[in-house]
């Protein structure tokens, strides 16, 4: 009788426990694209942001993901969600609007490419996006964090948890700051793309931008006159990127890369790979002129998923960088593109990026 009891009495509470979270409903989650009204309990989540699938996971709530895009890099801690127990959302630029329809979810977590079809994903489930572009601080960065982390807090709970990362990254950050206060750490951000280097702009990483107490070596004004007008910004796309749209019928016909002209295939690779060159020549040029600590090369293709690109380390090797005492004394840092792009603005990602900042000046 008494166990009857206890599995009747059990049974009462987890009932009342589920009629308070019901009625916790509808709740709404402000991000950048306004404010979200989540109606009711959210157990199946598509995800288009690997920061925010960064923090699910390291808060618990991975087991709600039921599609993911396959068109960043993955990070090695968050690789089991490239299998395909998950719903591919498609590419990073090409993303499938139907198999978002299709995989039902609860909530959408964007990304910035969505953007640009904010209607058709409202359309589908409720949405939230929040960019990770500049900031001037380490307060500003931390807000920005703790504003990705509180929707998903708000949401499922784990809140303890958040905090103990939130604490470690911010004594993570003040060892930082302790060491940039006593030491000039000047850098540049170049973006390695189709074998060609840009001056990705400074303040396209808020760690590295504006929280570490890093000095960007160069003038950001400049940016538009090297390489490709810095497009390594990346979340200067947040208000929807402007991008022609080229046909393969448009290339075919001739349309598309001088065919109206007569201009064969091979000239025109010719003058592309010396446009290059000269390229490359003139963002050498002014990181030698700049001559920052360090140089952070990030690997867009790499970022992408562009598998048959050539490495940013090849690219950098051609170039006359590798003739520079910054080469030579390895303060050309190559970035991981999955934990610094792909994954940028989680709570496992910030303390590994941190974790190798704070090795690289070595501070552990």
């Amino acid at each position: 009788m008494k166990k009857t009891f206890a599995i009747l009495l059990a049974l009462s509470m987890a009932l009342s426990v589920e009629a308070g979270a019901e009625s916790a409903y509808p709740i709404e989650i402000e991000s950048d694209w306004g404010t979200a009204v989540i109606e009711s309990e959210v157990n199946a989540i598509a995800v288009y942001d690997l920061g925010m699938l960064d923090i699910l996971d390291t808060l618990g709530f991975g087991d709600r993901v039921v599609a993911v895009t396959s068109g960043l890099a993955m990070p090695d801690y968050l690789s089991d969600y490239a299998g395909d127990f998950y719903v591919d959302l498609g590419g990073f630029k090409d993303w499938d609007q139907d198999a978002l329809a299709e995989c039902n979810p609860d909530l959408i977590l964007a990304g910035f490419r969505q953007t640009k079809s904010v209607e058709v994903v409202d359309a589908v489930a409720p949405a939230i996006y929040f960019a990770t572009g500049d900031v001037d601080s380490s307060e500003a960065y931390m807000a920005a964090l703790e504003k990705r982390v509180h929707a998903i807090t708000t949401l499922f709970g784990g809140e303890e948890t958040a905090q103990e990362y939130l604490d470690q990254i911010q004594e993570m950050i003040d060892t930082v700051q302790s060491y940039t206060a006593e030491n000039e750490v000047s850098f540049i951000c170049v973006t390695c793309e189709d074998g060609g280097l840009s001056l990705g702009a400074n303040n396209s990483n808020a760690l590295l931008s504006g929280a570490l107490g890093f000095i960007s070596a160069y003038e950001e004004e400049d940016n538009e006159e090297q390489g490709r007008g810095g497009d390594g910004g990346r979340e200067e796309s947040t208000d929807g990127e402007q991008e022609e749209d080229i046909s393969e019928e448009a290339v075919a016909d001739g349309e598309i890369r001088g065919g109206g002209d007569g201009q064969d295939n091979a000239s025109i690779e010719e003058e592309e790979s010396e446009d290059m060159t000269v390229q490359n020549a003139e963002v050498v040029q002014t990181i030698t002129d700049a001559a920052p600590t360090y140089v952070f090369v990030f690997d867009k293709d790499a970022g992408e998923n562009m598998a048959e690109a050539v490495s940013a380390q090849e690219v950098v090797k051609s170039t006359e960088l590798a003739d520079t005492e910054l080469y030579q004394n390895g303060n050309i840092i190559y970035m991981d593109e999955a934990l610094w792009y792909s994954a940028d603005g989680g709570l496992t990602s910030t303390v590994m990026q941190l974790e190798q900042i704070i090795d690289l000046l070595g501070l552990e």
